[in-house]
């Protein structure tokens, strides 16, 4: 949670600008609540409405996570991961 927390301070951005979390994983936290669901609560955006989903794809769960989020950057449909 550390690392979010210093990239929302870096990128000049709000807790609350943040308007999706992808969680990518070779290895989810547990079924459910999804692991994206647990970082929510976590940063305290539990109430906050955002899409929270999980990427878990072995070893390429980074990079599928990035082509999805760049992908929804590129329609439109979100800015802020």
């Amino acid at each position: 949670m550390k690392a979010a927390i210093q990239a929302v301070e870096n990128y000049g951005i709000k807790m609350s600008d943040i308007d999706c979390i992808i969680s990518a994983s070779g290895r989810m936290e547990q079924a459910i609540p999804s692991t994206s669901s647990i970082i929510s609560r976590t940063l305290g955006l539990e109430k906050s409405g955002i899409t929270t989903f999980d990427v878990n794809s072995t070893c390429l769960s980074f990079l599928s996570a990035f082509d999805i989020a760049s992908c929804m950057i590129e329609a439109g449909k979100f800015n802020n991961f």
